[in-house]
């Protein structure tokens, strides 16, 4: 698997609850997922992140919210108290990879703040709003104790950066934090697509062929 050489894998606002369990939740998944080292990488192929992540859909954005969890004991290292999670809400338009059925509604975890603010290519801010699709490729993780059950029995989160992107067409667009971006302008890597924020291109029949 090919990655970016200085960062590996990146702990991402699912490190403070998500990735503090062991195991997937395999049944919700539909699937025998990924090796959960093989995950959450920066992405430099797209196979690679086509390959490792639990879930591939696109998606039209419904709805955010802001949420405090108290953690309980340390677990894995992950120390005890409170953390903000920013779960955004997503309605299901079609399904790539993974189990799932059209018009579900599923909570995706982001890190909250400046830290998980996502940028195109040319490094403008992006939100997500209702009316464009997006494509989202996510890991799944058995959600902890402490988060509130109407998010799902499955924690989602981003598999690795980048793994949101806003289709154009058939071209997605990629979204990604700024350290990202930043990462690739020091080795040297250049954007395929200006206003993509990958290292790579891709479409919706790329990935259709893949995950056949």
């Amino acid at each position: 698997m090919t990655t970016l050489k200085t960062l590996g894998s990146r702990k991402r606002l699912a490190s403070a609850g998500a990735l503090a369990v062991a195991f997937l939740a395999i049944l919700a998944v539909g699937c025998t997922p990924p090796a959960a080292d093989r995950q959450d990488k920066d992405w430099t192929r797209s196979d690679d992140l086509i390959s490792t992540s639990d879930r591939i859909i696109t998606a039209r954005f419904i709805d955010s919210r802001l949420e405090t969890i108290q953690q309980a004991a340390s677990i894995a290292g992950v120390p005890a108290g409170k953390i903000d999670v920013l779960f955004r809400q997503f309605e299901v338009v079609n399904i790539y990879k993974g189990t799932s059925e059209r018009e579900d509604l599923i909570w995706i975890a982001f890190e909250p703040g400046k830290a998980g603010e996502l940028v195109d290519g040319r490094g403008d801010l992006q939100e997500f709003h209702d009316g464009p699709t997006y494509v989202l490729f996510l890991k799944g993780r058995l959600r902890p104790l402490e988060y509130p059950a109407e998010f799902g029995a499955v924690l989602w989160t981003g598999n690795g950066e980048p793994s949101f992107a806003r289709l154009n067409g058939q071209q997605l667009l990629f979204m990604a934090g700024r350290p990202y971006l930043s990462l690739l302008e020091r080795e040297g890597s250049s954007l395929p697509v200006a206003l993509s924020a990958a290292h790579f291109e891709l479409t919706l029949t790329d990935i259709e062929t893949a995950t056949r």
